[in-house]
């Protein structure tokens, strides 16, 4: 059973969190994000009083595997509305496509549908071009591509965003 608990930076088992083994997901050629700077950019948002950014940590069973987290975004430069976006799912590779990624992103969209830090029509989520896995979970779960140009943002245009009402 697929289980998400809140997580921080300073939580007890954020260790944990940080050696778990995950397969990074490239965002820029040479910026990898890992747990640990997903970690510590939710509390650079929480000590700055900026947007919320909220981490889940994913357990199978009683063991940690996984790290999902998502921000509240006002009025986001790219979508040009208030959102949520999904960060890359990040699960540990002993426990990779075995369907928890898909597990977590269901109880997250939970979490988001009842809309806990604001307003929002849609969420997003990015994931990379070579990302075959990733773009079969988003579609699964109903999200569809926009064909959004993130060019102006950021250096690498290769992402896909995909987008879910709701």
């Amino acid at each position: 059973m697929i289980t998400l608990k809140p997580i921080t930076i300073l939580s007890e088992d954020m260790p944990e969190c940080i050696a778990l083994n995950v397969i990074p997901h490239k965002l820029e050629e040479e910026f990898v994000l890992t747990n640990a700077l997903i970690l510590a950019n939710a509390y650079y948002h929480e000590t700055r009083e900026m947007e919320p950014w909220i981490c889940r940590a994913i357990y199978k069973d009683e063991k940690m595997v996984g790290l999902i987290s998502y921000l509240y975004e006002k009025n986001h430069e790219v979508y040009k509305e208030d959102c949520y976006n999904i960060c890359p799912i990040m699960v540990d590779k002993d426990y990779a496509n075995q369907g928890i990624e898909a597990e977590a992103l269901s109880l997250i969209l939970t979490e988001l549908r009842t809309k806990p830090y604001g307003s929002a029509d849609n969420v997003y989520a990015l994931y990379n071009l070579a990302e075959d896995d990733m773009a079969l979970v988003y579609s699964d779960a109903g999200f569809t591509v926009t064909y959004l140009d993130f060019s102006a943002v950021t250096l690498n245009n290769e992402k896909i965003v995909a987008k879910l009402a709701l």
